[in-house]
């Protein structure tokens, strides 16, 4: 599904983008996303990281991991908001090794503020242990 698109202004997508991740609607986020690069809008790492959070809030680590692995393709750099929600998706699926791979990857790229990640890692697993 390919939404169209009609805004120029990142701001707003990010915000449409927030939406969707709140209603879990990753499948819209990725129309968008879709809809961006059919009206040749420039994509920036917020733009990504806001539909990486929407795969994040709907369980879908696996399109989050394709979303950051895009981002060299779209030569755009992650930053701590990538790989936080890219990691705290993988960690709330019940991965562990996985997890803390990209971690180490993201590190390895430079990627500052490992907070972030370390701490949506660390929740994930805490809601699955509660559970």
């Amino acid at each position: 599904m390919s939404l169209r698109y009609k805004s120029s202004k990142p701001g707003f997508t990010v915000r449409v983008l927030g939406a969707f991740a709140v209603a879990s609607e990753w499948s819209k986020a990725l129309g968008l996303l879709k809809g961006m690069q059919g009206a040749a809008v420039r994509i920036n790492t917020a733009v990504c990281n806001a539909a990486i959070n929407a795969c994040e809030r709907a369980g879908m680590w696996q399109v989050a991991l394709v979303l950051l692995e895009d981002l060299d393709a779209r030569r755009l750099a992650p930053d701590e908001f990538t790989g936080g929600s890219t990691v705290a998706a993988m960690a709330a699926a019940g991965k562990r090794q996985e997890p803390r791979q990209l971690l180490s990857q993201l590190v390895e790229r430079g990627v500052q503020n490992q907070v972030i990640a370390y701490s949506g890692m660390v929740n994930a697993h805490a809601k699955r242990e509660d559970s």
